[in-house]
């Protein structure tokens, strides 16, 4: 389902590929658990996808739930935990 979503964000089908990003999300934290790599790597598409239509609520709320995680899981100085931490100021 990721490789769809890429495919619908790259020909501008960007509010299906976040319905399918979203999808990903959920299904891997209820398989993997909310700090697997897996997971953090849905959930930083997801929030990739959430800047490109510039819904800043939901970005920044994902974000906040997100850097803690990626703190534990990845460290501070971490460049996707750096642009996460970016996405909460």
């Amino acid at each position: 389902m990721r490789n769809l979503a890429n495919i619908y964000a790259s020909i501008g089908r960007v509010g299906d590929a976040l319905l399918l990003e979203k999808e990903v999300f959920e299904e891997r934290k209820k398989l993997l658990g909310p700090d697997h790599r897996g997971t953090l790597g849905a959930m930083l598409n997801l929030l990739l996808t959430l800047e490109q239509l510039a819904m800043e609520e939901e970005l920044k709320a994902l974000a906040k739930i997100a850097l803690p995680l990626y703190e534990k899981v990845y460290g501070a100085g971490h460049e996707d935990t750096l642009w996460i931490s970016s996405l909460i100021k």
